[in-house]
């Protein structure tokens, strides 16, 4: 059921003789409007919302939970350090938040919006919190965990015997944009008066249009909402931050806060109302517009379309059962964490402040998505990075997520094209072994073949059969670290020198490129690739091998 905005419906005045108080009714088949604008809290009360007894009816999966992956925090105990907080991403590819990272642990961080890719920066965080009178509603116990039947993060934050919020949050099928279920209750004995529902953001050009809070930089805008909500406005509040908090945990540390204020009314105990929220990320206002209208058409039944999206495709899925309930619901969770960074091009990204595909980076999605049987999603990302090398005309570390690549693309001359030295190429190639093995796909294969052969051919092997470091590698932080500690460090890595890793991943792209080569019909062709591993491999224990330690010096 439609709902006109207020001005149209003070324009229409009466059609029926029969005034219902901030929204619409069908009333023995007559659509009645409202001649006299309700109050916000009327308003929010009675329109496009529903009791918490209600939603958790409708939708009972909401209390199914993976409950070994719940994390909490008691504010008056201790307050939370960043270390101990951990990452609940929700994305569609077109939009994509962490929750958990900061306080409140319903907060949204790193929004970013189509593409996935940050070319003006994310859009900040945003938190939603409660407000009672001219006061923010003190919760020091917060909570955050998934559900188990979707992607969906729960966060709780609560007073001592009073008000409770429940966020339930997660990505809007086939929309850029996230929605947010906030249901609160009264589990107290005492009323509540004057209380709202508040959003905050921490990006200062937010500004409210209408009844929605929105961040525009021209070619890319936020829009931040309630469906059927009306506001009273910007105020100058933020939530609670418990003391002594560490500043990585305040999303408003640097001092930028802008609130919307949703009044809600009175709560007697246990009254409640949820309300649908959302982040919707577009082009141009007229976009915005256009995906409101679709969120105000399907309303609360958006969260049950999530989920029966999720079980669809998680159904053709490799699913593992084992005698440890935190193993099985790491994998599920798993599954989430990694989806969830998988742009609408195609491209894995590391999304905590970063974005671009990271070749090392997609080792891991790409390993466990072609072991749990997820071929669409690992061969997309492969040829998406295989159409962003051509179009760059370069193999390298990384590539941009929204790259427009076109339907029919002009291969380079791959011989010419500029690779990485070292590492990055053989994970190249071993990312499409993985995917090979998985599911026995020999088109995509053949269709990739002359980059993948740049993608051996072209290191830097040099004469004694030793390799470069790429530059990139991670371990070499430790060391870092130890330096700052004090330590007495007298031997340490330089990536000036030649590296074991480089000749590991080398050898084993090169006994990959002999399969496919044998599987492609091309034995003389295998049989240089495994010329090629055996020497890496032989000058490998040589340089590197240390006989006396039992291990593989790091560098040369």
């Amino acid at each position: 059921m439609s709902v006109e905005s207020s001005g149209r419906a003070r324009a229409r005045g009466y059609l029926v003789g029969l005034v219902v108080g901030g929204a619409a009714a069908v009333i023995g088949g007559l659509l009645v409007w409202q001649a006299v604008v309700a109050s916000p809290v009327r308003h929010n009360r009675t329109t496009a919302a529903m009791s918490v007894e209600e939603l958790l009816g409708r939708h009972e999966w909401l209390a199914r939970s993976l409950d070994k992956w719940r994390q909490g925090a008691v504010a008056t105990v201790a307050a939370p350090r960043f270390r101990d907080l951990g990452a609940y991403p929700v994305g569609n590819g077109q939009a994509f938040g962490i929750v958990g990272l900061h306080w409140p642990l319903g907060t949204i961080t790193n929004l970013i919006g189509p593409s996935y890719q940050k070319r003006q920066g994310f859009f900040g965080s945003l938190a939603p919190w409660l407000m009672i009178g001219d006061k923010p509603a003190d919760c020091p116990d917060q909570s955050v965990h998934w559900l188990s039947e979707a992607p969906v993060v729960a966060s709780s934050q609560g007073m001592p015997d009073g008000l409770v919020l429940t966020t339930y949050t997660f990505a809007l099928p086939g929309q850029p944009g996230l929605g947010i279920v906030a249901a609160i209750v009264n589990n107290g004995k005492q009323t509540f008066r004057d209380v709202a529902l508040m959003l905050s953001s921490n990006m200062t050009a937010a500004e409210v249009a209408g009844d929605r809070l929105v961040v525009d930089r021209g070619s890319s805008r936020m829009t931040i909402g309630i469906w059927g909500g009306r506001p009273s406005g910007l105020v100058e509040a933020a939530p609670v931050m418990p003391r002594g908090v560490d500043k990585k945990v305040n999303p408003f540390a640097a001092g930028a806060c802008v609130t919307v204020r949703f009044p809600l009314g009175t709560f007697a105990p246990g009254q409640s109302v949820a309300k649908l929220a959302y982040v919707l990320f577009s082009a141009s206002a007229a976009e915005e517009k256009q995906a409101i209208q679709r969120l105000a058409q399907e309303g609360f039944a958006v969260l049950e379309r999530a989920r029966s999206g999720w079980q669809q495709s998680a159904s053709t899925l490799t699913s593992v059962t084992t005698t440890d309930a935190r193993i099985d619901q790491f994998l599920r969770a798993a599954l989430y964490v990694v989806l969830s960074q998988q742009a609408a091009g195609g491209g894995f990204s590391p999304m905590h402040g970063y974005t671009y595909l990271w070749v090392r980076d997609s080792n891991g999605p790409v390993r466990f998505l072609s072991a749990v049987g997820a071929r669409d999603n690992v061969a997309n990302h492969l040829e998406y990075h295989f159409r962003a090398c051509a179009i760059e005309k370069r193999i390298g570390n990384n590539a941009p997520l929204d790259l427009p690549v076109p339907e029919s693309i002009v291969p380079p001359d791959w011989d010419k094209v500029p690779v990485e030295p070292a590492e990055v190429p053989s994970f190249v190639i071993l990312q499409h072994l993985w995917y090979y093995r998985s599911s026995g796909d020999l088109a995509l294969i053949k269709w990739h073949w002359p980059m993948l052969r740049r993608c051996l051919l072209g290191q830097e092997a040099d004469y004694r059969g030793a390799l470069p470091f790429h530059g990139d590698e991670t371990y070499r932080f430790p060391g870092y670290e130890l330096f700052r500690a004090g330590e007495n460090i007298t031997d340490w890595v330089c990536l000036e020198t030649m590296s074991a890793d480089s000749a590991f991943e080398y050898v084993a792209a090169a006994e990959a490129m002999a399969e496919f080569a044998t599987a492609l019909g091309k034995p003389e062709e295998a049989a240089d690739y495994r010329t090629l591993a055996a020497r890496i491999h032989r000058a490998t224990e040589l340089i590197y091998w240390q006989q006396e330690y039992g291990l593989y010096a790091p560098s040369l």
